[in-house]
């Protein structure tokens, strides 16, 4: 992930660096907005930093980056994004459950998103291969490959019965992974014997 951080930042920087007028008035700022803490984030923000730092725009020289932290409160997302678009920046970059907030607030300025869903499925751009307005990033599409984790799960504990599973609700996209591991669960229940049922720890 924090490899995946410093190369979305890396791109960020060679294609604004493109962009950019030869004669730039003022330090360009980046937004960027996150649903977690500085804290339990602060490896994958150092991340960003390099990868923008590798792209020639290094923080406090020729760069500024608004940092906005939801400290898990989701709720507050919409009106830090806004912030962000009234505080000028030139381009946000939004982690999961900062995307709806972050594309919600502006349809002109650029926003790069790190997304573990299926962005085309969630609304956020027309398609991969041409996303279509404002929107672009990276997707990891780890939703998609719940049912390949429990399965190895059960290659790796034969005889599973029962498997527990920590959810942030609060999130949308967890809503398709718990079905995706539920059907999952029943598939293998039939034909290896892993669990049919649901233990949840939600949360």
């Amino acid at each position: 992930m924090r490899q995946k951080l410093s190369g979305i930042a890396f791109l960020i920087g060679v294609l604004w660096s493109s962009t950019l007028p030869a004669q730039q008035p003022k330090i360009p700022i980046v937004g960027f907005l996150n649903s977690a803490s500085s804290t339990g984030y602060a490896g994958m923000a150092a991340s960003f930093r390099q990868g923008l730092k590798e792209a020639g725009f290094i923080e406090g020289e020729n760069v500024q980056i608004e940092y906005r932290w939801a400290n898990d409160d989701y709720s507050r997302l919409p009106e830090m994004a806004k912030d962000l678009v009234a505080r000028g920046v030139a381009v946000i970059f939004a982690n999961s459950p900062s995307i709806p907030p972050a594309k919600a607030a502006t349809s002109t300025i650029p926003v790069v998103f790190s997304s573990g869903d299926d962005p085309v499925r969630l609304g956020f751009i027309g398609s991969l291969n041409r996303p279509g307005g404002n929107m672009t990033g990276v997707a990891m599409m780890s939703n998609e490959l719940a049912a390949k984790r429990l399965a190895l799960l059960c290659d790796l504990i034969p005889g599973t019965r029962r498997v527990a599973a920590l959810i942030n609700t609060d999130f949308g996209p967890s809503g398709r992974f718990r079905t995706d591991v539920e059907g999952a669960a029943r598939a293998l229940g039939v034909a290896g014997g892993c669990p049919t049922g649901w233990v949840g720890g939600e949360g």
